[in-house]
């Protein structure tokens, strides 16, 4: 198995590199991969104590980013170093101002691991979610640094439960310790020897909690939504908003949309304005003076979208009907029912939401239209509101507890050392 799972692995550097020539977004991939880690190398002699923390995304980054904080701000003697599998991840955050370094996961090839390895000499490794690469395991075992994965969840069509997946299971032997979300995680881990898992939940209510506490308003965005019922469509597609355009149009309520897409490129705006007729604004092109008569504004920019949740009262998140559905907990935090696709399945904040009446699920154009008449009822949707606040403040606290997990695991290496 260790045999073949090399030759995938150089096959998959070599796809990779010849997808380079004809897509950016492998291009980046690869490039990122090219330089070596001689910055990372100079950078790690000014750091006496270093944790790093590894995410595959853009979305494991924000579960990470309270836990590397907190922990930044008790031990401020520690540098945090973060790592990228994919460049959606790394070209947003490349720039993050709590870390040291940011840069790309080597390729999980030998060489590449160790290479990396000695160059970054961390005290620590945290895994967010499950990020999981035999090569690098084991030669973190091997070197004696501890790993930490956090916000785990588990599902039995896993690899690591199936009768193929014995590399895998063997590279979850070098985790220190694993705090996962649900108590399925916990019983899927034992199933196969790994007992040293606690139930601590997902850290991203304690990062959505503090964005809604903290969350300074928008000038122009108060300026368009006036004292309006205000719908906002967030991360959506075109099946989304063309259920959206349809109710709209069909609609005898009086409201205003802001409909902020997954992907902002010229194309997918364009469409979003030919299925309104062009009755859109785009805040890239807005002024004060148009905002308060517009009344379905366009985001075509990205960075702070978690910021206009605050100006809603009800939500579409998009994805639902692809390939799963984006960021509920966002909208969540500011009370928000959400209305979302059937695809949603494999996120645990969307089932329990569902489960408590904060989102409401729709298949088709009827049930969407009815989901929507619904939220536009203000008693319909204080009730719903109140539980989902109460669900996120009872899903608060996983940061705390991982951060005190890290701190005794690294005084147990201290000790033993």
């Amino acid at each position: 198995m260790t045999f073949l799972y090399r030759i995938f692995m150089e096959l998959f550097v070599l796809g990779a590199r010849l997808g380079a020539k004809h897509k950016p977004k492998l291009w980046l991939f690869t490039e990122g991969r090219k330089q070596g880690y001689g910055d990372l190398q100079e950078i790690r002699t000014t750091s006496s104590k270093v944790v790093w923390m590894h995410c595959a995304s853009l979305g494991e980054f924000e579960q990470g980013r309270p836990v590397v904080e907190e922990f930044k701000s008790r031990h401020p003697e520690y540098d945090i170093y973060i790592t990228f599998f994919s460049p959606s991840g790394y070209e947003v955050r490349k720039d993050y101002q709590q870390a040291a370094w940011v840069g790309y996961l080597p390729y999980d090839r030998p060489g590449d691991v160790q290479a990396f390895l000695r160059a970054l000499r961390p005290d620590v490794a945290l895994m967010v979610k499950y990020e999981v690469w035999p090569v690098l395991f084991q030669a973190l075992g091997q070197m004696g640094i501890p790993v930490i994965m956090f916000s785990a969840i588990f599902r039995p069509g896993h690899r690591y439960f199936k009768w193929y997946g014995g590399l895998f299971r063997k590279a979850l032997q070098s985790v220190s310790h694993f705090y996962v979300q649900n108590e399925k995680s916990v019983d899927l881990l034992a199933g196969i020897g790994l007992t040293n898992s606690t139930l601590a939940g997902d850290t991203r209510f304690d990062r959505v909690a503090h964005i809604a506490a903290h969350s300074k308003g928008v000038p122009m965005i108060s300026e368009f939504v006036q004292d309006a019922t205000v719908l906002i469509a967030g991360s959506t597609w075109l099946p989304d908003e063309k259920l959206l355009s349809t109710f709209d149009a069909q609609s005898d309520q009086s409201f205003k949309v802001i409909i902020a897409p997954h992907e902002i490129g010229e194309d997918h705006i364009a469409q979003i304005e030919h299925l309104w007729g062009g009755r859109t604004l785009r805040y890239s092109k807005a002024s004060i003076s148009h905002l308060a008569d517009a009344r379905i504004l366009i985001i075509d920019n990205i960075g702070f979208l978690s910021r206009l949740y605050q100006y809603a009262h009800f939500a579409i998140i998009g994805g639902g009907f692809g390939a799963g559905i984006h960021n509920t907990l966002e909208a969540a935090a500011f009370g928000l029912p959400v209305i979302i696709g059937p695809n949603y399945t494999r996120f645990q904040e969307a089932v329990d939401l569902d489960a408590i009446g904060g989102a409401l699920v729709v298949h088709n154009q009827d049930e969407f239209n009815a989901a929507c008449a619904k939220l536009m009822i203000p008693e319909e949707r204080a009730e719903r509101s109140e539980a989902i606040r109460r669900y996120c403040r009872n899903k608060q606290g996983a940061t705390a507890m991982i951060v005190s997990g890290i701190e005794a695991k690294l005084l147990e290496v201290a000790q033993g050392a």
